[in-house]
């Protein structure tokens, strides 16, 4: 689905324009129709999308608990962008 800034559409709740949607994404365009950005809201309990994202959860529940009980601190995204650029040889 396609919502353009400033339209009668765009004025709508998102909640109506979620209702509206037949797809999972929203386009959000200006009046010369250049994409803005891409919405895809959040499952919520009792649709497919969430059924689906669930079960994949649900089927990884120990690896997840154990990895909440003992966090890792992680990297940063400057420093995987900095492995990454390396590894593909960019140059910024």
């Amino acid at each position: 689905m396609q919502v353009v800034l400033g339209s009668a559409g765009s004025k709508a709740s998102l909640d109506e324009i979620l209702c509206q949607s037949p797809l999972d994404e929203i386009e959000i365009v200006d009046a010369d129709g250049n994409a803005l950005a891409y919405v895809v809201p959040a499952a919520r309990p009792g649709d497919a999308t969430y059924a689906k994202f669930e079960a994949v959860f649900q089927s990884h529940a120990e690896v997840l608990r154990r990895r909440a009980a003992n966090p890792s601190p992680g990297v940063s995204t400057e420093a995987l962008l900095t492995k990454l650029n390396a590894l593909t040889g960019d140059v910024k």
